[in-house]
């Protein structure tokens, strides 16, 4: 039950609208996950996608959103565990609003943006 709220706030985002799948009793969370983080490689690049989930991921209370666009664009010497990617600025906004249903976004001292987990703030 504690799933409804998680499936309703996903299924509400673009990138499940622009999956052209439909809800059903039968979804669950993960399954829903997938779909979203599938859509998200499709309309961006798949290195963007999972190093931005990754690092949202990995940090405990959050990313500062100026520090996740520079590890983002990290060259492969300073992050040698992702793999190299290089994105825009638009990019990374873009895809910040596409992932918006995973990733909440949370003013942080005056236009500092933190970004974490859903849930997890």
């Amino acid at each position: 039950e504690g799933d409804v709220g998680a499936i309703k706030a996903l299924a509400s985002s673009g990138l499940f609208r622009r999956s052209g799948l439909e809800m059903t009793s039968k979804v669950k969370l993960l399954g829903l996950l997938d779909v979203i983080v599938e859509q998200a490689e499709a309309w961006h690049s798949l290195t963007a996608t999972k190093r931005f989930i990754l690092l949202v991921i990995l940090s405990r209370q959050g990313v500062l959103e100026q520090d996740l666009y520079e590890l983002l664009n990290a060259s492969s010497q300073e992050a040698s565990i992702l793999p190299f990617c290089r994105v825009s600025w638009q990019e990374f906004a873009y895809l910040k609003e596409e992932l918006e249903p995973l990733v909440m976004s949370l003013n942080f001292g005056g236009s500092n943006t933190l970004l974490c987990v859903r849930g997890r703030a």
